[in-house]
Parts: C-alpha cells; sequence; structure tokens
C-alpha cells in the first residue's frame, strides 16, 4: 500500500516598492524549480504591480523525501531580474527505502519494544 502525499501551502505577502512589471514567481528547492516546492494557484505577484500595494505568493511543499527541504521563492521584473529572495523551509517526514539492483536476501529480524 503506497502511503498518501502530503502537502502544504505557505502564504508570502509581499509590499510593492516601485510600480512595475512582474514575471511570475519562482520557487526553487536548492536552486532547482518545481521539486518539493511550486506555485500553487491564487498568488498575484506577476504582471503590473502598483506602488504600495502588495501581492501574494503561494508556495506548496510536497517532499519528496524525508528530512529538511530548503528552498526559496524569487521574485523576478519582467526582464527576468531578480528583484526579492524569501528562503522558506519544511521537514519531510517519512520512511526511506531503496534496493540494491543486485540479488535479494531476506534477512530475519525481531525487535523488543519496552514502554516505561
Amino acid at each position: 500500500m503506497t502511503p498518501a502525499t502530503c502537502s502544504k501551502t505557505l502564504t508570502l505577502t509581499y509590499k510593492v516598492t516601485a510600480t512595475g512589471t512582474l514575471d511570475t514567481p519562482r520557487a526553487v528547492t536548492k536552486g532547482t524549480p518545481d521539486l518539493d516546492y511550486t506555485l500553487a494557484s491564487g498568488s498575484t505577484c506577476t504582471g503590473l504591480v502598483t506602488q504600495g500595494t502588495s501581492c501574494k505568493v503561494k508556495v506548496k511543499l510536497a517532499p519528496r523525501f524525508s528530512g529538511l527541504r530548503k528552498g526559496a521563492v524569487e521574485i523576478v521584473d519582467a526582464s527576468g531580474k531578480l528583484l526579492a529572495t524569501t528562503l522558506i523551509y519544511g521537514i519531510g517526514v517519512a520512511p526511506q527505502i531503496a534496493f540494491d539492483p543486485a540479488a535479494q536476501t531476506t534477512v530475519t529480524a525481531a525487535a523488543l519494544f519496552c514502554d516505561r
């Protein structure tokens, strides 16, 4: 049986300090887009933005592996120039298992747990 995937959405709010045109924000995991972090629907930090307003970026974390998952949200202008970076992190919690492609051997094991 495959366990259900877990995902959480984070909303970041940015204050617009100058009127201009923004490109689509980027959600990256260790610098690579669309791995553990992806953009969720409903982000407003794209297209024409006006000074003095705010916009939101919604980011979804769906970790592919257990452990600390470091990422960032990058706000870029229409020419691709990086305007702001927000570091984000999440923790994936799940058992991990990998199989060696060599012949498999059955190992008998026993465990005893004692609660005090």
